[in-house]
């Protein structure tokens, strides 16, 4: 049997005491043997049976945190690389709920403001990284005090998820965060939350920590929105743009006034608090403001400095912009060279491959960003295993998919799906076994950027129509097919496909202060807004141009050479752009009857 047993865990730990328990796992206070260090030790509850793979929440949570390294993120000492049941963190006395229940009279304000912008401080780290936590909650954070100070850590990432970094129509899940801190766009069916529920939820931690109860707790979601307007009024389409039009807005709520300054008032608070709490409760999304924002609220002023002091960077901008830093310098393997040391596989091997999941996602809806990172994990496990055999490549190649679509799709397929789509050559056993596996190799390394996280970023900018930005997500698919071109970061990769089918294919370079060579594009309006009247990120300016380390110019010109001069006049015949085909035939197609 493949993994971790009960026995092999008891091995390494000794369970002292069991310390917590909900829905998805269980928490032990918990002895290494080895190093006698006192840990709290996880132990996530299967919700199904084995058959059904690693829990998504699981491989999420266990991603997340393996890709965190922020004082404010809780920290995962261990895991468990074989079956992904266990992980091992420090151990804290209190979650926040606790500690403010032993605080004695009202929680000082230097506490308040102190554990305030250490939560979101946590929160600016992972919507940074593109991620959104969604249960933010006073459960969901750990305190330790020490004396006159007081560190917070963000846990429970299991309901994190990836969000498109400029495009807020991605798919979403509804049931997400605890009801008493739930947003109220959601409560309302709002389809395309964003990264501000959690905001939302952050305020209602905060305002907690100033009563020391919840500030809005709901027995059930019409009783949540009811406790929510009786506090800022029932939404209209004069302070709410559109709520009307939400799938669960009635005309009959009750009419309910704002009445927040009246039951909170600056004589029994601090008015800057009130300040911070009012606007990070803000019921419309779209008015609601970024976590950054926040952290340039005058209440953070005064911050305690062991705490500013604890980080390595303190420059805080528009998270969207950090993240364009964070995702443009991230390290690439050499994905082109993960064929080299494989004597059983040859390139045909992996077209053919490509070819066919390619086609199990158009059949099965699967998006295309599944697709890609589903590549991305295949040449990953393939440059880092040796020996490989064909008849192993395909249950690779499945297993990686299995694994995209619990990152990126909000209702993974099920791995008996998997099985029928194979024709039954592998059992279920077998699947599982190596979506194991590969985690395993890989280290849990799967929320690398792609090709597509760049997508809405570079259309944007460049003002490609829809049918133009369908044309890049071919290239896109068809592209991963020539190995040589996976030397190129994905944003590079994404880049000379908008300047591809743009026309843009002769780039002009200006040199940057910093002497590197920078692309030449069109900048975007100002503030440019969508349909909803949203402010875009405005990604023009010396300060958010992207400058990929890769050579784009090399790129730009391999990638011209490989599609080939009639490449350019097969995409105006694109036929049925949702099924990806041209002529008849997907991108991995193409590319197959350009190989034979």
């Amino acid at each position: 049997m493949f993994g971790t047993t009960t026995s092999e865990v008891s091995e390494k730990f000794q369970k002292l005491e069991r310390i917590g328990k909900g829905t998805y796992a269980v928490v032990f206070k918990a002895k290494e043997k080895d190093t006698h260090q006192i840990v709290a030790l996880k132990k996530y509850i299967l919700q199904h049976d084995e058959d059904h793979g690693i829990p998504e929440s699981s491989i999420r949570e266990l991603a997340i945190l393996k890709m965190c390294n922020h004082p404010n993120i809780i920290e995962m000492l261990w895991y468990d690389n074989n079956n992904f049941r266990y992980l091992s963190m420090r151990p804290y006395r209190f979650d926040l709920k606790q500690y403010l229940s032993n605080v004695y009279g009202t929680t000082p304000l230097e506490t308040v403001r102190d554990l305030s912008y250490q939560i979101l401080r946590g929160l600016y780290y992972l919507h940074s990284y593109g991620i959104a936590h969604r249960d933010i909650k006073p459960h969901n954070i750990l305190v330790h005090s020490i004396k006159d100070k007081v560190t917070a850590v963000i846990i429970d990432a299991g309901s994190g998820r990836r969000f498109d970094i400029v495009n807020r129509e991605c798919p979403k899940s509804h049931i997400v965060c605890t009801l008493w801190y739930r947003s109220p766009e959601i409560l309302l069916g709002y389809k395309h939350y964003y990264y501000e529920i959690d905001v939302w939820s952050v305020g209602c931690v905060i305002a907690e920590m100033m009563t020391k109860k919840a500030i809005f707790p709901g027995d059930s979601e019409i009783d949540q929105l009811y406790k929510i307007f009786q506090v800022f009024g029932t939404p209209n389409n004069q302070n709410w743009k559109g709520v009307s039009d939400l799938p669960d807005y009635k005309a009959i709520f009750p009419k309910w006034e704002n009445k927040y300054r009246k039951k909170y008032t600056s004589d029994k608070y601090d008015p800057t608090l009130l300040d911070l709490i009012e606007s990070a409760l803000t019921m419309d999304p779209s008015n609601r403001p970024r976590i950054d924002q926040l952290l340039f609220h005058p209440f953070f002023e005064t911050v305690s400095d062991y705490i500013i002091n604890a980080y390595e960077d303190n420059n805080i901008t528009d998270h969207r912009n950090k993240w364009v830093d964070n995702m443009t310098t991230w390290k690439i393997p050499a994905l082109h060279t993960s064929m080299i040391f494989q004597n059983n596989l040859i390139l045909v091997c992996r077209v053919i491959l490509l070819d066919w999941l390619g086609e199990v996602c158009d059949e099965y809806m699967i998006s295309t960003s599944s697709y890609l990172r589903a590549q991305n994990i295949l040449d990953r496990y393939t440059l880092l295993s040796l020996g490989i055999s064909r008849s192993n490549y395909q249950l690779i190649g499945l297993a990686a998919l299995w694994i995209a679509v619990k990152i990126e799709e909000v209702c993974p397929c099920d791995s008996s799906d998997l099985i029928y789509i194979s024709d039954n050559t592998y059992t279920i056993s077998q699947l599982t076994a190596m979506e194991k596996k590969i985690l395993k190799v890989l280290d849990l390394d799967i929320f690398f950027p792609i090709t597509t996280d760049f997508l809405t970023l570079y259309t944007q900018r460049m003002k490609l129509e829809e049918i133009q930005k369908d044309e890049v997500i071919f290239i896109l698919r068809y592209i991963i097919c020539c190995l040589d071109l996976m030397k190129y970061h994905p944003s590079v990769l994404c880049l000379c496909a908008c300047l591809y089918v743009s026309g843009q294919t002769d780039l002009v370079y200006s040199n940057g202060s910093d002497g590197s060579d920078t692309p030449d594009i069109p900048d975007t309006p100002d503030s440019p807004t969508d349909d909803e009247g949203e402010a875009q990120m405005d990604i023009s300016g010396p300060n958010n141009t992207i400058e990929p380390s890769d050579d784009i110019s090399e790129c730009m010109d391999k990638m011209k050479n490989w599609l080939g001069n009639g490449f350019k006049n097969n995409m105006n015949n694109i036929t049925s752009m949702l099924k990806w085909k041209i002529n008849g035939k997907s991108p991995e197609k193409l590319f197959w009857s350009k190989y034979q």
